[in-house]
This record gives C-alpha cells, structure tokens and sequence, in this order.
C-alpha cells in the first residue's frame, strides 16, 4: 500500500524540476544550462516538499501498541521512497533532460504571416459572434436559460416561411 501512494510523491518531485527546465528551455537556453539552472533554482523547494512529507510520517513512525506495529512499515517505507525521490528529481531528472529534452522553438513565438492572419481571424470571427449573443440579448431581454429556449424555438421554424407566429420575446422565469 506504501509502494502505490509513494508513486504520487515521487513523480511529482520530477515533475517540478522537468517544468522548471522546460520552461528555460522554452526560454532559448541550451540544454545542458537550462538542466543546470532549473535544477538549482528548484532544488529548495523540492527538498522542503520531501521533508515536510517525511515529518509528517514520524509520529506514525513512532506509535506504539498494535497500530504502531502495523504502520512502522507504512511510515519507513513511503519516508525512504521520499528520500529517494529527493536524490533522483535532484541528480537524475536534470541529467536526463540535459540530454534528452531539445528545445522545439524560442518563446514567444512570432506571429507573423499565416500564423498571424488564422489567429487574427479566428478572434474576429469570435468576437463577432460575442457581439451578435449581445445583441440578441439587447433585444430580447430574459434570463439567459429562457433566452436559449427562445433561440430554440425560433430555429425550429418551418422551411416554408408560412409561420405567422410574431417574434415575441418570452416573459422571464
């Protein structure tokens, strides 16, 4: 039981380091710098994570009676599994980004030309349809679950165009 919750602590020590050397990578360091400076600029913080999780196992560790006996094991081995995590998020996982993390591109990225007209267009294209939500909601004032049963309904005409129903806005709930 010890071995699965440590699997949470002890990916989650790698994980903060891969993020912080990630994101200097992201910044256009080289590889090997970018392990070096996340590693040390994270370093106190992962090791005040792992101890704060190991004191919280001393007074299981040091329960008497028959609880005490059933989780000394518990307590030594998600506090070794810990200190473990500690030594390989600290030495291992920066030596491994150093050589296997590539920086894919320099942030931020340049917006310019196609990517730069898809993006612009798809806000355009957003903030038209926010300013026609406005604007029906100008028109027809209702609270907003009445006023989508009032779309609804209004796209649910015949494909004729005989309906002589009014455009009436529903009274409010």
């Amino acid at each position: 039981m010890a071995l699965a919750i440590s699997t949470g602590f002890v990916v989650d020590d790698a994980i903060v380091v891969l993020e912080n050397v990630t994101r200097y990578l992201e910044q256009g360091v080289a590889p090997v710098s970018a392990a070096y400076r996340g590693a040390r600029e994270i370093g106190f913080t992962v090791l005040s994570m792992s101890t704060s999780l190991v004191a919280v196992f001393i007074p299981i560790l040091l329960m008497r009676g028959l609880v005490g006996r059933l989780f000394r094991e518990f307590a030594v081995t998600l506090s070794i599994a810990i200190g473990m995590s500690l030594a390989v998020s600290l030495t291992t996982t920066p030596a491994m980004c150093a050589q296997l993390l590539k920086p894919l591109f320099a942030w931020p990225l340049p917006m310019t030309g196609t990517r730069y007209a898809v993006l612009s267009g798809n806000i355009a294209m957003a903030m038209g349809g926010a300013a026609a939500v406005v604007k029906f909601y100008c028109a027809y004032p209702m609270s907003p679950s009445t006023g989508v049963l009032h779309w609804a309904s209004l796209s649910q005409r015949p494909v004729n165009n005989r309906s002589t129903r009014p455009l009436v806005p529903c009274p409010a709930l």
